[in-house]
């Protein structure tokens, strides 16, 4: 029964993580110049992006485009629901507890008094905290059916379904390729040819992994702390997001598939166009973060800010390099992007024999 809701479950962890997202950062009011916002709440806004990438790979990427020939295992599964759970768990309760969250009447009165305006708008901020925990309490209910749905099978029923199929997600068998049409696809992509392209696309996604992380890192860095937390704006938040995107996708194609081989690789054409609405999405997100206000009048915002509050607001170095690198992960991502056209469509018969003899080797194994 489980397995006919499961992608309506996923589809909700999604859908929940997201308004959480949108509340979360709407709690945090748009002044001249950008909005005050809270380490708090950037984790918080963090861990229910992370958990809405999740619930769209499972409700979108395998329930609806099939981009995978088989899903992570069901150990894998718990792994990930259960970090989610953990962290979206650790992100309501430090929003809640945070100066922001918990004087924002006092705060938001204060500020009205002086500026005529509010800081906060406490009523998204709740709703972001309460639609945190409901959606860490989606990832719970997957977490959980999964031991549920293990301890229910028996060596007895072997022919039912596995406890990957009854996630909602069969786990796909070994292609069935006959020897003349391997024959015929291995003459055109000789093995050395094969290897010198898996190479460099495995070079490729360790580089985007590094620059991702020094963008987002520099990024982040570029705003120090003042009040309740760092006097953010609207395109450094789109920056942060997208560089921790990328990350995060690389991150998965190092580690899930290339390193311990947890998930085959998306098919070159699926590949192909997450690398070029990711290199396309950083190019938006350093434009936009570069022609800010905050970069292009870092010092002269400074000199202002010291004048009335004796610190600084920004640090200008760091944000330039998170401008720098944020344009060299671009480059990064386009590399992958421009191998995959040199993989070409036999590519794919390729990594699924390579994928399959690991496959029986592993069976004979067990």
């Amino acid at each position: 029964m489980f397995s006919s809701i499961h992608p309506t479950i996923r589809t909700a962890q999604a859908v929940c993580a997201l308004i959480a997202l949108i509340t979360t950062a709407g709690g945090y009011l748009e002044l001249s110049n950008g909005q005050l916002s809270s380490a708090a709440a950037i984790y918080a806004e963090i861990a229910n992006y992370s958990a809405m990438l999740c619930g769209l790979f499972y409700a979108v990427g395998l329930g609806v485009f099939k981009n995978h020939v088989r899903t992570p295992t069901v150990v894998h599964q718990r792994l990930v629901d259960g970090l989610l759970v953990v962290a979206l768990v650790i992100g309501g309760i430090v929003h809640l507890t945070s100066e922001a969250v918990r004087d924002c009447t006092s705060i938001n009165s204060m500020f009205i008094g002086i500026h005529g305006k509010g800081l906060f708008s406490c009523s998204k901020m709740t709703t972001g905290i309460v639609l945190t925990f409901v959606t860490a309490a989606l990832f719970l209910v997957t977490l959980v059916w999964s031991y549920m749905a293990a301890s229910a099978a028996t060596p007895a029923n072997e022919e039912e379904p596995s406890a990957a199929t009854t996630m909602g997600y069969a786990e796909a068998g070994t292609p069935g390729l006959k020897a003349d049409l391997i024959d015929s696809e291995h003459t055109e992509l000789s093995a050395k040819r094969l290897h010198t392209l898996r190479l460099a696309r495995r070079s490729g996604r360790v580089l985007q992994l590094v620059t991702s992380v020094a963008a987002l890192v520099t990024t982040v860095a570029g705003y120090r702390h003042y009040y309740t937390g760092q006097y953010v704006s609207v395109s450094a938040t789109t920056t942060i997001l997208i560089t921790y995107t990328g990350v995060v996708y690389s991150f998965w194609q190092v580690m899930a598939v290339e390193s311990f081989q947890l998930c085959r690789a998306p098919k070159v054409a699926s590949e192909r166009f997450v690398d070029g609405v990711l290199a396309v999405a950083l190019v938006v997100a350093g434009s936009v973060f570069t022609t800010s206000s905050r970069v292009k009048n870092c010092d002269e915002l400074n000199d202002k800010f010291a004048v009335n509050h004796g610190s600084d607001l920004f640090r200008c170095g760091a944000m330039d390099s998170g401008v720098v690198f944020s344009y060299v992960a671009v480059a990064m991502f386009l590399i992958t992007f421009a191998l995959s056209f040199a993989y070409g469509k036999s590519a794919d018969v390729a990594r699924n024999t390579h994928t399959t003899t690991e496959d029986n080797v592993q069976e004979s194994q067990a």
